[in-house]
């Protein structure tokens, strides 16, 4: 209930108007009609006289105004509620809680329980509540209509005794959800007691191994945890069934590919359990597949891949000989490198770093992320080993200094990419602990700091974000304010308001972002991309923006290889010195 009232809020504060609003709404489109005659997308309209720049910038004021008093009144009522009220701190509320959770009124249930959730970064801490409200939610799990959003409820918000709960109900054979309450209990607590009831199940041939998608994923939790004794019962229900039922030609049809989801044969994920954890007996279940299927269309395929699936079960020799016939391979090369420093003493045999480095060379690989691979790659060896092998082993001039260059510089500390900021004068305070604590603060900080991004970061002049927002219509306000907050206080006191036309049956949009800026008013018209922005077009917004507030600094793009934008706020001429240095172009001159 309580979050269609703020949704109906949030929707009566985008459309509608007041009297005075819609009359500066018509006001404006003749204004925008005046400028944009032919109605032209992904066009920015500048408009610097008086009284429009003044209708404008009032009528932002008034719909941001109308905006965050729909907001703020929205927030009243999700805030006023007694679960949330309850979660931060009000105790005096327990027993009304209690009483809603006892009641038979399903939507109140349910809308205790959404409050009572915490937000996803909260949930590694777990929710600890008091021990009558548990209990009343407890109670719920014997009610068919309610079972499966308390394991949920529980399971999510890893509530604190919540293992013992969920193992007792898994335990009792009552449980309509048992595959949901397994998954909880392996990825929240690794808990043995279900594993060893899914083992001991398996073997007395109680349940249906046909219907058991959520048991299978599960089994990836206990993997993932490397617990031995876990793993080896998930082993022996693998090879079991699969000396039971081998694969069988039919099971390809759906998904080659190996992941252990549903939706795909159960023999091709009690085969991924076993490679998973290293089973030997997989050898021969592999070979024995692979000679049932000569003469057939998958037979090339699955001979290409059976090789990168035993690997793990190769002799140092033969591993070795693996490694290097899949790096004389263009389309195999990457993907060997990633197998290389999984196996620590090939990753730093010097022999197999110069295998590596004479192919690079040889496959003429230029991309600026094939670079960044073959770099990463070699930042955990020794400094002086890579550098040699690169002068020794590379002939190509051009291709030694640069990778040289790019190697030594990835190696740079925080202190070190500091010193260099700080004396080319592109930041004017030094990285502190403050700002370092802060940046931790942030949704999506990193742990390694000793990174050009991240400084940047740190140093509040970079932004990072997608380009597919993952929302319709996107949101440009969001966007405008993110790089006013990395502009060094030389943006100060923008206003922006999207305003926007929806056909959500066909996924158009008609966009105009009002944006008001010191003396003038600037109008964007992107184009709809559906849940990408136009980047294109809030490029030359941005450009005019910066040109109005005649700074030495602007937003410079650096390209990333892939769909997300990276821009760092500076002198055009100290942006390139970031960019040589870091992340500088390859001259494929020899």
């Amino acid at each position: 209930m309580n979050k269609i009232l703020v949704f109906s809020l949030f929707f009566l504060s985008l459309n509608t108007f007041s009297q005075n609003t819609k009359k500066d709404s018509l006001a404006i489109q003749k204004i925008v009609k005046k400028y944009n005659p032919k109605n032209e997308i992904q066009k920015v309209i500048t408009i610097s006289d008086s009284d429009e720049v003044n209708l404008i910038s009032n009528y932002i004021v008034k719909k941001n105004t109308e905006k965050a008093k729909a907001d703020d009144k929205a927030n009243i009522i999700l805030n006023s509620s007694i679960g949330k009220r309850y979660i931060k701190g009000d105790k005096s509320l327990i027993s009304e809680i209690v009483k809603v959770l006892e009641s038979n009124d399903g939507e109140k249930i349910i809308s205790i329980l959404k409050d009572l959730d915490l937000d996803y970064s909260e949930r590694k801490k777990g929710l600890n509540l008091e021990q009558n409200i548990l209990n009343s939610i407890v109670k719920l799990l014997n009610n068919p209509d309610f079972e499966h959003r308390i394991i949920q409820f529980l399971g999510f918000n890893n509530v604190v005794g919540s293992e013992k709960i969920l193992e007792e109900r898994f335990l009792s054979g009552k449980s309509k959800d048992n595959d949901r309450i397994f998954y909880w209990l392996a990825s929240n607590f690794n808990n043995k007691k279900a594993l060893d009831y899914i083992h001991k199940s398996y073997f007395d041939k109680k349940f249906d191994v046909e219907n058991m998608d959520w048991f299978l994923s599960s089994f990836s939790e206990y993997i993932e945890k490397e617990d031995v004794e876990a793993i080896q019962k998930i082993r022996e229900i693998a090879y079991d069934y699969l000396q039971k039922k081998p694969i069988q030609k039919s099971d390809l049809e759906n998904k080659l590919q190996l992941s252990i989801v549903g939706g795909r044969a159960t023999t091709l994920t009690m085969l991924e359990v076993l490679i998973k954890t290293k089973d030997n007996r997989v050898t021969n279940i592999l070979n024995d597949f692979l000679t049932s299927l000569k003469g057939t269309k998958y037979f090339n395929e699955v001979l290409l891949n059976t090789e990168k699936l035993l690997f793990f079960t190769f002799s140092s020799e033969k591993k070795r000989e693996f490694i290097v016939k899949n790096l004389n391979s263009k389309d195999d090369f990457f993907d060997t490198l990633d197998v290389i420093k999984e196996e620590n003493q090939f990753f730093k045999d010097p022999n197999i770093c110069k295998q590596i480095l004479l192919n690079f060379e040889k496959f003429n690989f230029t991309d600026e992320f094939e670079f960044y691979r073959l770099i990463n790659h070699f930042e955990d060896l020794e400094k002086e080993m890579v550098i040699n092998t690169i002068k020794e082993n590379i002939s190509n001039d051009s291709l030694k200094e640069y990778l040289i260059k790019r190697y030594s510089v990835s190696l740079w500390s925080m202190n070190e990419i500091n010193d260099f900021l700080l004396k080319n004068e592109i930041i004017s305070t030094e990285i502190s602990n403050e700002k370092i604590e802060n940046y931790k603060k942030k949704e999506f900080s990193v742990e390694n700091l000793n990174t050009i991004e991240a400084c940047l970061d740190i140093s509040e002049i970079s932004l990072n974000f997608d380009t597919e927002v993952g929302e319709f219509p996107v949101d440009y306000t969001v966007l405008l304010n993110d790089f006013a907050k990395i502009s060094k206080n030389k943006i100060q006191d923008i206003k922006s308001y999207l305003q926007y036309k929806v056909d959500y049956d066909n996924g158009e949009a008609y966009y105009q972002f009002l944006v008001s800026y010191k003396n003038k008013c600037y109008v964007l018209i992107p184009e709809n991309f559906g849940d990408w922005y136009d980047i294109e077009s809030f490029e030359k917004l941005l450009n005019v923006i910066i040109s109005d507030t005649n700074c030495k600094e602007e937003f410079v793009s650096i390209s990333t290889g892939g769909q997300d934008a990276y821009y760092i706020f500076g002198e055009k001429d100290k942006v390139s010195l970031i960019r040589n240095t870091f992340y500088p172009e390859y001259n494929n001159e020899k």
